[in-house]
């Protein structure tokens, strides 16, 4: 069976090497040359472990890349649609690149082929694909077939999905898609393009609404003296609740959680809803890094003129992606009150700095940790990647001027810092943590 891919992206590289990885014939298609001619040399576009060599490995005996989408079309059994979808600036998911695909499928496809989307799309949308396609005169199967994947484990989540779901018109249509996924473990739902479409939506929100409780609940710890790590260990004892996303600090970001949520609100929006849980989880989100800089003002007795050193300004450590970072909104935060700030991250340093060309010139960009820290009259640990958590402390202290370490992430345990003598500041460590 061969497959196209219609986007090289993080999902569509991800599905494609997958894919070809279960034995599919799969050609991955994107609009964008020189991505293509990339891909062709081996070269991914974006980090993610094990991708690489599994794109190397595959091409180009079961995977090929094109930026000719109708030579690709007409032997392949299925169309995979992994285009992005960003948000606009009211909140809405920006569908023009869908439409794109779409108009371009419409002019190749033959009548009753599988298109599955799995882009992140507001409810209707796959309808709407279904109508085009018809419209067009080629009446396709149209299959919704959201992905569930993490940065950092994406081939792992695509090859051991927690769930399969196959949003159709007709029953056949969707055992016609998960015959591409016949290998893959999980449960599989079948249920209507919209149900399909809500459930990666309503997962989304759903891992949102947890961050954002915890970082409430870290906010009241602070204030009582208890040690939300440890609250939210028992809560998460609980079978019905879990621990996964109970860990306070920063709040969200990335690629898909802020967009999704958003996109969401504004589908509920567009049929006269509110969803309260869901905006007041975006309103608690959006005004952690303030809470959160505002520990290490208090901390410091202020700002101004102080030296911060910043560890990590990805979204989320061990990436070097940069969308949505509230790292990068502390760094924002810290130089509008007149801090110094140098700035290390492990793997997001280039793009960190092409991203913030031209702002402050109290703002420095430091390949080495150490250089980052040295003479700072406090360091921020932003992200939980590796490095951070096993930093040497009593070196940390040496090289300081100051002595407070906020722990944005939690990442650290209070009693080594404080060993180091340092002034340890967490989210929601109680009264030794300094969390309230």
């Amino acid at each position: 069976m061969r497959v196209l891919v219609a986007g090289a992206g993080y999902v569509g590289l991800t599905a494609a090497a997958c894919l070809a990885s279960l034995g599919l014939e799969t050609v991955c298609y994107d609009v964008d040359r020189a991505r293509i001619a990339g891909l062709r040399a081996g070269l991914v576009p974006f980090r993610e472990p094990g991708l690489g060599e599994m794109l190397r490995e595959l091409a180009p005996a079961r995977l090929g890349f094109t930026a000719d989408l109708p030579a690709a079309l007409p032997a392949t059994a299925a169309v995979l649609i992994c285009v992005g979808t960003p948000s606009r600036a009211d909140g809405s998911a920006d569908l023009g690149p869908l439409r794109r695909v779409a108009a371009g499928l419409a002019r190749s496809l033959r009548p009753g082929q599988l298109v599955i989307t799995k882009s992140t799309v507001p409810p209707g949308t796959n309808r709407w694909l279904a109508a085009r396609f018809r419209r067009a005169g080629v009446p396709a199967r149209v299959v919704a077939n959201p992905e569930f994947l993490r940065e950092g484990s994406a081939v792992a989540d695509f090859l051991t999905p927690d769930r399969i779901v196959l949003g159709a018109a007709a029953a056949e249509d969707a055992r016609a898609a998960d015959a591409l996924f016949s290998a893959l473990p999980g449960p599989r739902l079948v249920t209507s393009w919209e149900g399909a479409e809500l459930v990666k939506y309503g997962a989304n929100a759903f891992l949102a609404v947890r961050v954002s409780f915890v970082n409430e609940l870290a906010r009241l710890c602070g204030s009582y003296g208890a040690d939300v790590t440890e609250v939210a260990r028992g809560v998460g004892l609980d079978r019905r609740i879990g621990t996964a996303y109970l860990a306070a600090g920063l709040g969200y970001g990335g690629p898909c959680l802020p967009k999704d949520l958003a996109a969401l609100q504004h589908a509920a929006g567009a049929v006269g809803q509110e969803l309260q849980i869901a905006g007041a989880a975006a309103r608690v989100n959006a005004g952690q890094v303030e809470y959160v800089a505002g520990l290490l003002e208090r901390a410091l007795g202020g700002l101004g003129g102080r030296r911060v050193a910043v560890l990590g300004l990805s979204f989320k450590g061990g990436s070097d992606d940069l969308r949505g970072s509230p790292a990068l909104r502390l760094v924002e935060r810290l130089l509008a009150a007149g801090a110094q700030v140098r700035a290390h991250d492990p793997l997001a340093l280039p793009a960190a700095a092409a991203a913030c060309a031209g702002s402050s010139g109290r703002l420095e960009f430091c390949a080495d940790l150490w250089q980052a820290a040295a003479d700072a009259s406090a360091v921020a640990v932003a992200t939980d990647a590796p490095e951070y958590r096993g930093l040497d402390l009593q070196r940390l202290k040496a090289c300081m001027a100051g002595d407070v370490l906020l722990d944005a992430r939690n990442a650290l345990q209070p009693a080594d810092v404080e060993r180091a003598g340092l002034v340890y500041v967490g989210v929601g460590r109680g009264a030794g943590g300094a969390g309230g």
